[in-house]
């Protein structure tokens, strides 16, 4: 508890933007008083009042009179919620709250209380300087050092661009299913470091049925998109694919195996969220792009929302493109975005900061 004898005040010790603020005021029982003024600064609004009749708002100001608090001859209390409605610059920001009890001859107490906003941040720590595009190579990946700080659970996007154009995609589980059937049979890879974690998750009935019949419907159409693959694995895939011996026995094989290839790739996405405050809205994201003018840099851009749905304002890195290629201008990229360290301070004990 905050204040004063005869007032106490309380508040919530911490909030997001937007957030709910609950403040309760209690007085002691023979305090004398006619009006309660509370104040708020810029960026807060007044939500909700409790055990009060009625209440006059003016722009950041509220005045009760002591006659419209409920059962005004036996209450000594009141509450009201504010919100913060901007988003702070820094993770946190504290601002005051003030609450003046007054009568005809003036003020009788004046206190005050301070709320506190804390919000998430991401930051690149590094990022590529750049990317070189050959004939004889592919880009392997892109890596990324990043870095959460402050407070609250976020969902995290990262997104690239080129010449402001979105070039950035996720992966489609059943054509990631496909690739590790693919893998599995003809590299004969082992998970074995997978196994246990396997044996935690579960994976629903209907889940495996519609992934099962989209992985068929990709194998009786044909039909994947450029930029999936790149071409050498897509050559590959489609040479296995069209043997007899695969024809003859893939259904059995993929439905005897696609809920341990599912699980798989499970543990893959739940080890890629590279902390407990932070979520990727797709961990599989890639930058997947037909290039057919020469390109000079890469634009990516780390987009993040809190719970409250607050969203914040994009972190950008550039990363230059030296283009080496000889062969023509027009080629497709398929490049694996991977976040390759992280930084995690989070706020911790927000009610002690």
């Amino acid at each position: 508890m905050q204040g004063m004898d005869p007032v106490q005040l309380h508040i919530a010790p911490w909030a997001l933007p937007k957030e709910d603020i609950p403040i309760q005021v209690r007085w002691r029982s023979g305090f004398d008083f006619q009006t309660i003024k509370i104040g708020i600064p810029e960026g807060f609004v007044f939500v909700e009042f409790v055990n009060v009749d009625e209440v006059r708002i003016e722009d950041q100001h509220a005045a009760i009179e002591r006659t419209k608090i409920s059962r005004a001859e036996r209450s000594t209390y009141f509450g009201c919620i504010i919100r913060y409605l901007e988003l702070p610059k820094s993770t946190t920001y504290e601002a005051p709250i003030t609450i003046t009890f007054s009568d005809e001859s003036g003020i009788n107490l004046s206190t005050r209380v301070n709320a506190r906003i804390f919000r998430p941040q991401v930051s690149f720590v590094q990022a590529p300087a750049a990317i070189e595009l050959s004939d004889e190579s592919s880009v392997k990946s892109l890596p990324l050092y990043l870095r959460y700080t402050g407070f609250g659970d976020i969902q995290l996007q990262i997104e690239a661009a080129i010449g402001g154009a979105i070039v950035s995609e996720g992966s489609s589980v059943a054509y990631e299913i496909l690739k590790r059937l693919w893998l599995s049979e003809t590299y004969e890879v082992e998970d074995k470091e997978h196994d246990q974690k396997k044996k935690v998750l579960k994976v629903a009935p209907h889940y495996v049925r519609n992934i099962a019949g989209e992985v068929q419907r990709i194998l009786e159409t044909g039909e994947i998109p450029p930029g999936v693959f790149d071409k050498e694995v897509l050559d590959e895939i489609k040479e296995w694919l069209g043997s007899t011996r695969v024809k003859n026995t893939f259904m059995d094989v993929f439905y005897s195996r696609i809920e341990d290839l599912i699980l798989s790739l499970l543990v893959d996405v739940l080890e890629s969220n590279p902390a407990t405050n932070v979520k990727l809205t797709d961990p599989r994201a890639r930058i997947s792009a037909e290039i057919r003018t020469p390109v000079e840099k890469i634009t990516l851009s780390l987009k993040y929302r809190d719970l409250m749905g607050n969203d914040y304002e994009p972190v950008a890195a550039t990363v230059k493109v030296v283009d080496q290629r000889t062969k023509g201008k027009s080629a497709s990229i398929d490049i694996p975005i991977v976040i390759s360290k992280w930084d995690d301070n989070p706020l911790l004990n927000v009610a002690g900061v």
